[in-house]
C-alpha cells in the first residue's frame, strides 16, 4: 500500500511540474524500476507481467484508461482507527475497462485482497483502540480472540485481467522477501472478478430450474382453469389450489377463521419487523466505516437498547408456537379423533415447500442477482451452505450444523421449534387426560432447562448478549434452553381453550396490574441491554439473565394475547387485528424465510460501505421492508397459500370458495 501512495505521488509530481525536477523524475524512476524488478523475479515472461508493465508506463503518460485503472483500486482512507477496513475502490469503474475501446489498454480485473495484520500489530491496535473505551464490557464483548477475526483489511485492487492468482501470489512472495510487511495477503479465484464473467454451474441448477419450470407451469394451468370455472360459474375443485388468483384474493382476504385470536395477526408483525431491524443493524455493522462506534459507544446508549434487544421476538414465535399447538388441538379433539402421526404430516406438508423453494433460490437463483466486491461472501452464505448443508435445514435439523456453515442461518429456530413440536403427543395426551399432572411435568422440564442454561453459562463463562458469542449454539439456538418459552405458551393455550367453554372474568384491578407488569417487563429487559453492558462483566449476573429474562417476555406476551382474546383488552385487541396486520400476519412465515436472502442480496450489491447510526438503519429498513414484502407475497402466493388452501379444504372435507 506504501508503493501505492508513493507512485501516485511520484506519476503527478512527475508530470505537472514545469519545469520536472530532475529529484523527482529520478525517484519516479527508481519506483518504476523496482517495481519492473519485483514482476521480472516474480512473472517474468508471462501477459501478466506484460500487461503490468504496459499500465506502469501508460500511467506515466497519462493514458486514460490507465489513470481510471489506477484510481480504481483502493486508497488508503480515512477512519481505519475507527473500524473503516473495507476499502473497495471503485468496482464499476475496473469492470468497465475494455481492451476493444482502445487497442493499447488492458482489460480490467477487480479483485479483493484480505490483507490481514501480524500479530505484533493486531496487538497494538488492540491495545490503542480500547485502551479510552469508557465501557468496560466491550473488552468483554470484543476481547483479544475476536478482534484478531476483523483484524483484517479487505484491499480492492484493479489490475489486468491477464493477472492469475497464481501470478499475484507470485508477486506478493517476492515483496515479502525484500520489504517483510507487516500483514499477509490472501489471493482466490472467488475474489476476482471482471466483465463478462460466468456464473459456475453446479449439478443442482438442472433440477432445480427443472423444479421451478414446473411449478410456473403447475400455477398458470391453475390460474387459467380458475378463471374459467369462475367465468362458467361453476364450483372450485382440487386444481384451483395453485392459482394466482384465488391465492391472492385469500391472502388479501381480512376475514378471520378463528375472530378469539386475531390478536396474533398484529403481534406476529410487530415481532417479525423488530427481527427483521435486528438483522439489518447487524449487517449495517459489519459494512461500518466506524464499526468500533458499535462496541464502544452504541450499544451502551439506552436508546438503542431497542435493537439489541431484538432477539426477545424470537421467544415470542416460540410461545406462539406452543400456545396453538394446544388450543389448535383441543378444539380440534372436541369435533373428531385426532391422529399424532397426521398431526407431525400436515406440519412438514405446511412448511416444507416454502423451505424447499428458499433453498433452490438461495442455491441456483440468487447468483445470477448479486455482483460487487461482496458477491463472495453473500454466495458463501446462501449458496455454498445451502449446497452443502441444506438436507439439515430440510429435515429441521440446522441448530446442530455450525453457525458458519449453516443453510439459512435463521432456519435453526424453525428446526428448534419442531424439535419442540416432539414433545406434542405426550404434552396433548396429558392434558387431554391429566391436565394437572401434565403441568407439573412441565414445571419440572422447566427447571431442568433453567438447570443446563445456568450451568451453561457459568461452565463457558458467557456473556449476556448470548447472540454476540463464539458459543452461540450452547443456549442460544439449543432446544433445551427453549422449553420454558415454548411450554408458556401451551399452558396459555390450555387457558384460552378453557375459556371457550367457560369465560374467564379478570377482575379489573387484577388486569390492570398484570398488564402493568407486563408492559413494565418489557421495558426493563429491553432497557437492561445497555445497561448490564455498561457494567463489568459478572457472569453470575449472566447466568440470571440468560435463564430467566426469556421466560418472562414470554410471560408478558402470553399474559397480553390471553388479556385481548378474552376481551379484557378491547382497544389493544382492535388494534392487533388491523386489517393491514391481518393480511402481513399471512405473511409471516414467508417473511421469515425469504428476509436474509434478500438482505444478503441487497448488500452483495453494494460497492461501497456507509456510515453506520441508528437514523441510517431506520432509513434503510423501509427499502429493505418493500423488497422483503415483495419476495414474501411471491413465495407465499405460489408456495405457501397453496399447501394452506389444501389442507384447510381436506380437514373441512369439501372445496369451498374463499370468504371475504
Amino acid at each position: 500500500m506504501k508503493l501505492n501512495v508513493i507512485f501516485i505521488i511520484c506519476v503527478f509530481v512527475t508530470t505537472f511540474a514545469h519545469p520536472q525536477p530532475k529529484k523527482f523524475k529520478t525517484f519516479f524512476n527508481i519506483i518504476k524500476l523496482k517495481i519492473f524488478e519485483v514482476v521480472d523475479l516474480s512473472i517474468n515472461g508471462t501477459e501478466c507481467a506484460a500487461d503490468l508493465k504496459t499500465s506502469i508506463k501508460a500511467l506515466h503518460r497519462l493514458d486514460w484508461w490507465a489513470l481510471k485503472m489506477f484510481d480504481s483500486s483502493s486508497k488508503i482512507n480515512s477512519g481505519l482507527l475507527q473500524g473503516n477496513r473495507r476499502l473497495f475502490g471503485d468496482y464499476g469503474q475496473c469492470l468497465s475497462l475494455q481492451k476493444h475501446s482502445n487497442q493499447s489498454g488492458v482489460d480490467g480485473q477487480y479483485c479483493t485482497i484480505p490483507l490481514t495484520l501480524s500479530k505484533n500489530l493486531r496487538d497494538f491496535f488492540y491495545k490503542h483502540i480500547f485502551s479510552t473505551n469508557t465501557h468496560p464490557q466491550a473488552r468483554r464483548t470484543i476481547d483479544a480472540n475476536v478482534f484478531s477475526k476483523f483484524a483484517v483489511l479487505f484491499y480492492g485492487v484493479c489490475l489486468p485481467k491477464s493477472c492469475s492468482v497464481s501470478n499475484l501470489s507470485k508477486i506478493w512472495s517476492v515483496l515479502e522477501k525484500l520489504y517483510r510487511p507487516p500483514f499477509q495477503a490472501k489471493f482466490s479465484n472467488d475474489l476476482c472478478y471482471y466483465k463478462g464473467q460466468k456464473n459456475t454451474k453446479s449439478v443442482m441448477d438442472f433440477y432445480v430450474f427443472l423444479f421451478f419450470s414446473l411449478v410456473v407451469t403447475i400455477v398458470l394451468a391453475s390460474t387459467g382453469y380458475d378463471l374459467h370455472l369462475r367465468h362458467k360459474r361453476e364450483k372450485p375443485d382440487f386444481f384451483v389450489s395453485f392459482s394466482l388468483y384465488t391465492n391472492t384474493k385469500r391472502l388479501w382476504s381480512t376475514h378471520c377463521d378463528n375472530d378469539s385470536l386475531t390478536c396474533l395477526y398484529g403481534i406476529k408483525t410487530i415481532s417479525t419487523i423488530w427481527i427483521i431491524l435486528g438483522h439489518i443493524t447487524i449487517f449495517k455493522g459489519i459494512l461500518a466505516t466506524n464499526s468500533r462506534t458499535i462496541v464502544s459507544g452504541w450499544m451502551h446508549d439506552y436508546k438503542n437498547s431497542f435493537f439489541i434487544a431484538a432477539p426477545y421476538n424470537v421467544d415470542t414465535f416460540f410461545s406462539i408456537s406452543g400456545l396453538l399447538v394446544v388450543y389448535v388441538y383441543l378444539k380440534m379433539s372436541e369435533k373428531r379423533r385426532i391422529s399424532y402421526f397426521l398431526l407431525y404430516l400436515r406440519r412438514v406438508l405446511r412448511l416444507g415447500p416454502a423451505l424447499i423453494a428458499t433453498i433452490f433460490i438461495n442455491i441456483s437463483i440468487v447468483k445470477y442477482l448479486v455482483e460487487g466486491p461482496l458477491r463472495y461472501s453473500a454466495l458463501k452464505d446462501l449458496k455454498t451452505n445451502c449446497e452443502n448443508s441444506g438436507w439439515y435445514s430440510l429435515f429441521f435439523a440446522s441448530n446442530f450444523v455450525i453457525y458458519e456453515d449453516r443453510c439459512l442461518v435463521h432456519s435453526w429456530y424453525l428446526s428448534v421449534d419442531t424439535q419442540l413440536y416432539l414433545l406434542a403427543p405426550l404434552l396433548l395426551y396429558g392434558v387431554k387426560k391429566n391436565p394437572k399432572s401434565t403441568f407439573i411435568g412441565g414445571c419440572i422440564l422447566c427447571m431442568f432447562s433453567f438447570a443446563y442454561t445456568w450451568t451453561s453459562v457459568i461452565r463457558n463463562n458467557l456473556g449476556f448478549t448470548i447472540f454476540l458469542e463464539d458459543r452461540v449454539d450452547e443456549i442460544y439456538s439449543n432446544p433445551i434452553s427453549r422449553i420454558p418459552t415454548w411450554l408458556i405458551g401451551t399452558y396459555f393455550g390450555y387457558l384460552l381453550h378453557k375459556n371457550n367453554s367457560k369465560k374467564t372474568i379478570i377482575p379489573k384491578i387484577a388486569n390492570t396490574v398484570m398488564w402493568s407488569l407486563s408492559i413494565c417487563t418489557f421495558t426493563i429487559l429491553t432497557l437492561s441491554q445497555a445497561s448490564i453492558l455498561r457494567d463489568e462483566y459478572n457472569v453470575y449476573r449472566s447466568a440470571f439473565f440468560n435463564t430467566f429474562s426469556r421466560p418472562l417476555w414470554s410471560l408478558s406476551v402470553c399474559y397480553i394475547i390471553f388479556s385481548c382474546s378474552t376481551g379484557h383488552a378491547e382497544i389493544v385487541r382492535s388494534f392487533l387485528s388491523h386489517p393491514v396486520f391481518v393480511i402481513l400476519g399471512k405473511l409471516t412465515y414467508s417473511i421469515y424465510l425469504i428476509h436474509l436472502t434478500v438482505i444478503h442480496v441487497v448488500v452483495a450489491n453494494k460497492t461501497q460501505v456507509g456510515y453506520f447510526s441508528t437514523s441510517e438503519i431506520l432509513l434503510d429498513f423501509w427499502g429493505y421492508y418493500v423488497c422483503i414484502l415483495i419476495s414474501a407475497t411471491a413465495l407465499c402466493v405460489v408456495f405457501e397459500s397453496p399447501v394452506v388452501a389444501y389442507l384447510t379444504q381436506l380437514k373441512n372435507g369439501k372445496w369451498k370458495k374463499v370468504k371475504m
